[in-house]
């Protein structure tokens, strides 16, 4: 988190310098899970909290362009291409949530 930011402000932060895209930000946490991140000499277990972001503007130019690809998918293949059990899990409650607060009187869609 970034001194002074509350974490859905820092989550919106690093959708636009690692994928380009803005929008509006959810404050309520999807959920967490654990990541390790690469540098030059060092491995550290990092861990992530997920924020919906309803995706309103992608920039054609942003900053980690060079070294992130964007590329968007429907709920079905992102569950397929996550290896992460947990993100996978998380990116499917999400897709029941979305579901559910549009169509409330629906039951629960296996997405």
């Amino acid at each position: 988190m970034i001194d002074g930011q509350q974490p859905w402000e820092t989550a919106a932060l690093e959708a636009f310098e690692e994928a380009g895209v803005e929008g509006n930000i959810g404050r309520q946490l999807i959920g967490t899970y654990r990541t390790i991140k690469k540098g030059p000499m060092v491995r550290k277990v990092v861990e992530v909290d997920m924020y919906p972001l309803l995706v309103t503007h992608q920039h054609t130019t942003w900053a980690e362009m060079k070294s992130r690809h964007r590329h968007w998918v429907l709920l079905p293949e992102a569950k397929r291409l996550l290896s992460d059990p947990v993100l996978a899990g998380l990116a499917k409650e999400l897709g029941q949530s979305l579901v559910a607060s549009h169509y409330p009187d629906t039951a629960v869609i296996n997405i």
